[in-house]
């Protein structure tokens, strides 16, 4: 065989295996066994269906297909509801929200699914019943879509916020604060350590009668 003739015979070799790695399929639906969180390369997206009695970990679907969500369900816990406040605790997520996750180990070698929400921090939410004197008031929150979540999962939250003290009767004036809080109204809410609190500080505000004359 001449030299010509072995350079090609090793260049057809060659593409035979590039072949067959190009032909090899990287991604796995099913979930991966446990692993150690220094050697996690593998991520899943899970979607919320409802809290467990744990603050911080949902019941989740997990991805079937892309872009579709289904049975296994599977517990994730979400990051940044790891150190939640115990007495005023409120889920961060709604039904439908998203998690990217991947599966890590504890001491005793339990496996467990950790994840981060793909969603905004700050979300827009509905006022549901007008705001009472303890500067709380209840909401619902509402999607990226613009959907209200009206039952389960991100309906009937407690937004916590502040106001000014009205100097001149030296009291919490609710009904004269701007942004207005009135039922039915939208507000931009966001979720701290498992309690939501409104994104802004209502001002007191005042009706006055203008003259442009």
């Amino acid at each position: 065989m001449s030299e010509v003739d072995r350079k090609i015979a090793q260049l057809e070799w060659e593409i035979e295996g590039l072949k067959g790695e190009m032909g090899r399929s990287p991604l796995r639906i099913e979930p991966p066994g446990p692993v150690l969180l220094a050697n996690v390369s593998e991520f899943y997206l899970f979607e919320a269906l409802s809290v467990t009695e744990s603050n911080g970990i949902y019941t989740c679907n997990t991805q079937t297909a892309f872009g579709l969500f289904g049975a296994p369900t599977a517990e994730v816990l979400n990051l940044f509801e790891s150190q939640t406040v115990e007495e005023d605790y409120e889920p961060a997520l709604a039904a439908g929200d998203r998690m990217m996750a991947f599966q890590t180990s504890n001491a005793a070698g339990t496996p467990h699914w950790v994840g981060v929400p793909l969603t905004p921090a700050v979300r827009m939410a509905r006022l549901v019943a007008p705001p009472d004197a303890s500067q709380e008031v209840l909401c619902n929150l509402v999607s990226c879509e613009g959907v209200e979540r009206m039952s389960g999962l991100g309906s009937g939250i407690t937004v916590h916020f502040k106001i000014t003290r009205d100097k001149e009767l030296n009291q919490w004036n609710i009904p004269n604060s701007s942004p207005r809080l009135v039922e039915g109204e939208y507000i931009f809410v966001e979720n701290l350590r498992g309690v939501w609190w409104k994104a802004q500080t209502s001002q007191c505000a005042k009706s006055c009668i203008c003259n442009y004359s």
